[in-house]
């Protein structure tokens, strides 16, 4: 984990001649913080009053008046899903609300030989700006205010 509360996660399958039946990121936050939600690059900006289910979006951030969680994802490549609208769940409980990431739901043949299949969960890449942070670094906080930030061109 960084210092700034950033924590990367990398997945690796290697392959084994088997059947991969379900892979899921799981994160689960206090309902009390969980209040609104917001994703991009489909704009989902709202009040979580309901459960909420969203096709692959690179930014998801859940949170309160002064916190939260913001979750990045570079692609969903290498992804198998038997529905991809439900990709990115958000599933309200009594004494949780759960982020749920489904990287697999859709059986996927793992061959005997062959490269390892990773997914990466980090930033988007943009350039770096005055603050002199790098390319794998994204500021994700504009809400109208000051500048908006720029992307880098692929």
């Amino acid at each position: 984990m960084d210092y700034d509360g950033f924590a990367r996660l990398d997945c690796t399958v290697k392959p084994t001649g088997k059947t991969l039946d379900s892979l899921a990121i799981e994160i689960p936050l206090r309902p009390e913080v969980a209040k609104y939600v917001y994703s991009w690059p489909k704009i989902t900006s709202r009040a979580l009053s309901a459960d909420v289910a969203l096709p692959f979006q690179p930014i998801i951030w859940i949170g309160d008046e002064e916190k939260g969680l913001s979750w990045m994802c570079e692609s969903d490549q290498n992804w198998s899903l038997a529905d991809p609208e439900k990709a990115v769940q958000i599933v309200r409980g009594a004494q949780e609300t759960m982020l749920r990431v489904t990287l697999v739901d859709k059986p996927v043949a793992l061959p005997k030989n062959g490269s390892p299949t990773s997914s990466r969960c980090r930033p988007p890449r943009c350039a770096a700006g005055a603050d002199g942070l790098g390319p794998a670094l994204q500021h994700c906080t504009w809400y109208g205010r000051g500048p908006r930030p720029r992307q880098q061109a692929d």
